[in-house]
């Protein structure tokens, strides 16, 4: 069934048509007329609602038969627009039903997936707090090493001047010795500061690089984690969406009306494929009233038996009351059956 205004609006109509009918004023032609209207415009043209109205009798020409024609026409038409909202009841619980489930399934995942988010945004600030980390210890070692290049710079701004007056009391022999010495130890210690200069700021040069290739690749995963997350979100509220509108489209409802002084039962046949049994639903109706089945789209054979007593026995005629084959296209969402 597929309604061409909203649920809420489409009663307050019909109800408001139930309630005319009782009214002292009460115009059967006019009466008529606006209900077909109206019910067309709720279930649409092609749906015979408004056909089952225009059917309708409210007056006899024999004139003792008047008043009861009235009433018997009056009746009719309140079991017609009670039919009708309860059908339009019926199909909202079912479009909130399903609305509901679908919405609190999206809703966990959309926590799932948030919780997964704060997870990686933690690890994030984690890898960050790491990242200033090394960059300290980068500007400590680097004061390191200005501090060994300014010892070493001492070390070769050393003059004869300082070194004579160093040694200028000493004896001849222990200046000549230690001369000696002292030009060994500063053409060493140049030596090894220069060499020890060139191992340190190369270990600090591959480490700090290491770490920003680390730092930059986890940076990157976490947005390609960020940026799939989102798209799995977007990607999933389209399908939940797609699949409730699609569960919709195959399905179609059978509405039937039961004209006869005995009660029925009615059996459905899927026989869509060859004409074999491949599945059947059954209902049973009492008489003058309605019933509803919703069916996938199929083409159907439909059985009827009468019930023996149907106040007091639910055994049915061995022989069929009547049968037919009911055609239903995909575009059909509302079946009307009369059985009479």
């Amino acid at each position: 069934m597929d309604l061409k205004i909203s649920p809420n609006k489409a009663l307050k109509r019909l109800e408001k048509r139930l309630i005319e009918i009782d009214s002292h004023n009460f115009d059967p032609y006019s009466w008529k007329e606006i209900t077909k209207n109206e019910l067309q415009e709720i279930f649409g043209v092609s749906d015979s609602k408004h056909l089952q109205i225009s059917a309708l009798r409210f007056t006899t020409p024999l004139p003792s038969e008047k008043l009861s024609a009235l009433n018997k026409g009056k009746e009719q038409a309140k079991q017609f627009l009670n039919s009708y909202i309860d059908l339009i009841k019926e199909y909202s619980a079912i479009e909130q039903e399903n609305y509901s489930e679908s919405e609190k399934l999206l809703k966990r995942k959309i926590l799932d997936l948030k919780g997964e988010i704060t997870h990686l945004n933690s690890e994030k600030k984690a890898l960050f707090n790491t990242q200033e980390k090394l960059k300290e210890a980068d500007i400590k070692k680097s004061s390191l090493i200005a501090k060994l290049e300014k010892n070493t710079v001492q070390l070769t701004n050393l003059t004869l001047k300082k070194i004579f007056d160093l040694i200028q009391n000493l004896p001849m022999k222990h200046v000549i010795y230690l001369i000696g010495i002292i030009s060994s130890l500063v053409v060493s210690c140049f030596l090894l500061g220069q060499k020890w200069e060139r191992i340190v700021k190369s270990n600090e040069k591959v480490e700090l690089k290491q770490n920003n290739n680390y730092l930059i690749s986890e940076n990157e995963m976490l947005s390609d984690s960020i940026s799939y997350l989102k798209t799995e979100i977007k990607r999933k509220e389209k399908s939940n969406t797609t699949a409730h509108k699609a569960q919709l489209r195959n399905k179609v409802s059978i509405v039937m009306f039961n004209t006869l002084d005995k009660g029925i039962s009615i059996k459905f046949e899927n026989v869509s494929k060859n004409h074999n049994k491949i599945s059947s639903h059954g209902t049973s109706i009492h008489p003058n009233e309605f019933a509803k089945l919703d069916l996938n789209i199929a083409n159907y054979k439909w059985i009827a038996r009468k019930f023996i007593d149907y106040k007091k026995s639910a055994k049915t005629e061995n022989s069929n009351y009547k049968e037919s084959i009911i055609r239903i296209d995909s575009t059909d969402r509302i079946k009307f059956i009369k059985i009479d």
